[in-house]
């Protein structure tokens, strides 16, 4: 079902197999099946000590693994309920952004200042309003071309929620 219906990957294949695997050989401790698995079980599996070290992720991958795997029996009829409904999955926090060294910044400035044409200096002012002001790339791409303009001393972005931010340009980030 995952491979055909929602184009998993071979890896997530794998990862929703073993996942499938520990759960079975926990139930069969109690000589039950995954067919014949209730949410008690269920339950007693994700608070044993297997489940107890894992992290969040691999935890909501698991549960994840054992929804898309009851949900495929109660659609086949082998099931008339489904024991994962009432399952919590943990919270994830949000990663933090990734962020370029030193030397990658510089190679990136120096890839933008290499290229030809108009389309470089516009490459390169984009790159530099990007380092040196923070602005996210939303804000980048939104900014009118007025703020551009060489009249203006000081362009004026769009941040989150609608609010302005003030962005001062100077060396390569002014137009010519």
């Amino acid at each position: 079902m995952l491979a055909a219906e929602r184009g998993a990957a071979p890896l997530t294949l794998a990862a929703y197999k073993n996942d499938l695997l520990s759960l079975a050989g926990f139930l069969a401790a109690d000589r039950a099946t995954l067919e014949q698995a209730d949410r008690a079980s269920l339950h007693v599996y994700l608070s044993s000590p297997a489940t107890a070290r894992l992290a969040p992720r691999t935890l909501a991958r698991r549960i994840s693994a054992m929804r898309q795997f009851y949900k495929f029996l109660l659609l086949e009829g082998v099931r008339q309920d489904d024991p994962t409904a009432e399952l919590d999955t943990p919270r994830l926090g949000r990663p933090l952004p990734k962020i370029l060294s030193e030397s990658e910044i510089k190679a990136v400035i120096d890839a933008a200042q290499g290229w030809p044409g108009q389309e470089g200096i516009r490459l390169s002012c984009m790159v530099e309003l990007l380092y040196a002001t923070g602005l996210r790339i939303s804000e980048l791409v939104t900014l009118a071309l007025a703020a551009a303009s060489p009249a203006i001393p000081g362009g004026v972005g769009q941040g989150r929620q609608g609010t302005g931010r003030a962005v001062e340009r100077t060396g390569a980030g002014r137009a010519p």
